[in-house]
C-alpha cells in the first residue's frame, strides 16, 4: 500500500532472489504520484501474515538495494540515501517431532518451545490415545529445565496412564531460561503397545491434565509470573512393524585425540540396543543405547586424520561420510622447567593441537588454570604449589585425562625461603580466600599451608 496514491499507480514485483534460499526481491513502482516536500512522509507500506514456522523467529531484514525519485519539476532523478530496517519476528509456541514407532518399543518423545521472553518456570501436558500409548516417565532431565536449579525451584509431574494424560511443570523463584529459539522442555517416555496395527497414525497433542483437584493447562511463566498461552503443535506417529535401517543424522562432537576416549553423541534413527559403531574400520570401546534415536559412543585409538562413522544393527547400516577427525597433540616445548614451592608462576606450553581442556599435571597435582589460544599452539599454565622440592613427572592431558606427553622427572621445585605473608593458597594474591583457609587451618578443618610462615599474617611467630 502507498499512502494517498490510487492502486492503479501502484506496481510491485515479487520474485526470488537467485539461489538465496528464503530471500526475496520486492520492487515497488509509484507513478503519477505528486507528493509535497516532507521530512518524514510514508511511502509505502508492506503487510501480510507470517506461516506457523518458529524456525523463523528472530532479526528479519529489510535491506534497500535502490531507489529513485523524480522531481515532478523535470529536473534531475534523485537516488536518496538509503537506510535499511527490518522486524523481529516473536512467538511462544511449543511443539513434537512426529517419528515412526513399532509395536512393543520404548519411544522418547521431547516436547520444545520456543519462547521471545526470559523464563522462570512452564507447564507441558500431553494427550494421547492410552490404548496404544503408556506413558513410563515425565521428567525434565537433559532439558533445559535443569537450568532452573536453584534452591527455590521445583519441578512437578503427573501421569494418567488410563486416560492418555500427562504433565511436567519447572517452576522457580530466582533463575531464568533466556529467550530461546528451539530448546526441549520435556521428557516423555512412551511404551508402544505390541497389538498397535501396521499403518496406523496417531496423534500426541498438547492438552489439559485433569487432577482431583485441578485442570492443568499448557502455558510458560516469564519474570512477572505473568502466565503466556504459547501456540501448540502436535504431531502424528506412525505404526511401522517392520524394522528399518538405522540412519545417522549427526555426530558431537566430531573431532578427537588419536588416543580416543572421546565421548561422542550420536542422533539419528531405528538404533536399537545391540548397535555397534566403527570410526574408520576400528570398532568402538563402548556402546550406550539411550533410544532409537541415540546413542552415545566412545573413540577407539586411531591415526591423525579424518574417517567415516559408522552404525550397524541387525536391519541394516549406516555411515555418515568423513564425519569425525582424529587430531595428534604434540608439546613441543615448555618453559619455566622449575619454580619455587610456592610461586607463582605461570609456565608457557608450545605445541600443536592442543585441546581446549589440556589438562597439566606436577607431579599428581593438577593446575588449576590452563589457557589455550584458539589456535592451539600455546598454553599458559598456573603451577601449582608443591609440599616437596626436588624433581617431578610433568603429564599433559586431554579433557578425558588421556596422556598426551609425559616427561619424566621434567619440574623441579626448590624452595628459596620467599613467599609472600598472608598469601597461603600462593597466587600471589593476599584475599578472602587465604583468611578463610588460614581460619579453617587453625579450626583444625583446613590443610597446612605449603609454607606456614605466610600464614603468620602479623609475623610474630604464631598462626
Amino acid at each position: 500500500q502507498v499512502p494517498d496514491v490510487p492502486s492503479s499507480s501502484v506496481t510491485t514485483n515479487d520474485v526470488p532472489l537467485g539461489t538465496f534460499e528464503g530471500l526475496r526481491r520486492l520492487t515497488i513502482f509509484v507513478t503519477d504520484a505528486d507528493l509535497v516536500s516532507s521530512s518524514g512522509v510514508l511511502l509505502a507500506q508492506v503487510s501480510g501474515s507470517v506461516e506457523a514456522d518458529f524456525s523463523i523467529l528472530g532479526q528479519a531484514l529489510f535491506h534497500l538495494v535502490d531507489a529513485t525519485f523524480e522531481p515532478s519539476s523535470g529536473g534531475p532523478v534523485i537516488t536518496p540515501q538509503l537506510d535499511d530496517g527490518g522486524l523481529t519476528i516473536v512467538g511462544n509456541a511449543l511443539f513434537l517431532d512426529g517419528a515412526v514407532i513399532t509395536p512393543g518399543d520404548e519411544i522418547v518423545v521431547w516436547a520444545r518451545g520456543v519462547w521471545s521472553q526470559p523464563l522462570t518456570g512452564y507447564v507441558v501436558a500431553l494427550n494421547w490415545d492410552p490404548t496404544l500409548l503408556t506413558c513410563l516417565e515425565v521428567s525434565n532431565i537433559g532439558t533445559v529445565g535443569e537450568d532452573l536449579s536453584g534452591p527455590f525451584s521445583a519441578f512437578f509431574s503427573g501421569i494418567n496412564a488410563s486416560a492418555g494424560t500427562a504433565f511436567g511443570s519447572v517452576l522457580s523463584v530466582f533463575d531464568t531460561i533466556p529467550v530461546s529459539l528451539a530448546d526441549e522442555l520435556g521428557y516423555f517416555r512412551f511404551l508402544v503397545s505390541p497389538d498397535a496395527p501396521e499403518g496406523l497414525t496417531t496423534s500426541i497433542l498438547f492438552g489439559p491434565h485433569e487432577t482431583a483437584n485441578a485442570t492443568i493447562e499448557n502455558g510458560f511463566v516469564d519474570e512477572t509470573a505473568s502466565t503466556i498461552t504459547p501456540e501448540t503443535l502436535g504431531a502424528d506417529f506412525v505404526v511401522f512393524s517392520d524394522p528399518q535401517a538405522p540412519t545417522i543424522l549427526s555426530i558431537d562432537p566430531t573431532q578427537g585425540p588419536v588416543n580416543g576416549g572421546t565421548d561422542v553423541l550420536f542422533n539419528g534413527t531405528s538404533f536399537t540396543p545391540d548397535s555397534t559403531v566403527f570410526f574408520g574400520d576400528q570398532p568402538a570401546n563402548a556402546v550406550i543405547f539411550v533410544d532409537p534415536g541415540t546413542l552415545l559412543a566412545t573413540t577407539p585409538a586411531a591415526s591423525a586424520g579424518i574417517v567415516d562413522v559408522s552404525v550397524f544393527t541387525t536391519y541394516g547400516s549406516s555411515i555418515l561420510p568423513q564425519s569425525f577427525t582424529y587430531f595428534q597433540s604434540v608439546i613441543d616445548s615448555y618453559s619455566p622447567m622449575e619454580a619455587n614451592v610456592c610461586g607463582p608462576v605461570t609456565m608457557t606450553a608450545l605445541g600443536s593441537e592442543l585441546p581446549a581442556d589440556l589438562g597439566v599435571l606436577f607431579g599428581g597435582v593438577a593446575s588449576v588454570v590452563v589457557q589455550v589460544n584458539p589456535e592451539g599452539t600455546m598454553a599458559t599454565v598456573r603451577v601449582p604449589p608443591s609440599y616437596v622440592t626436588g624433581e617431578v613427572d610433568l603429564v599433559f592431558v586431554d579433557g578425558f585425562g588421556s596422556e598426551i606427553s609425559s616427561f619424566s622427572g621434567g619440574f623441579t621445585y626448590f624452595d628459596d625461603g620467599t613467599f609472600i605473608r598472608g598469601d597461603v593458597s600462593c597466587d600471589g594474591l593476599v584475599n578472602l580466600a587465604d583468611v578463610s583457609a588460614i581460619a579453617a587451618y587453625v579450626a583444625g578443618a583446613g590443610s597446612v599451608p605449603v609454607v606456614l610462615d605466610a600464614a603468620d599474617i602479623d609475623d610474630d611467630g604464631v598462626v
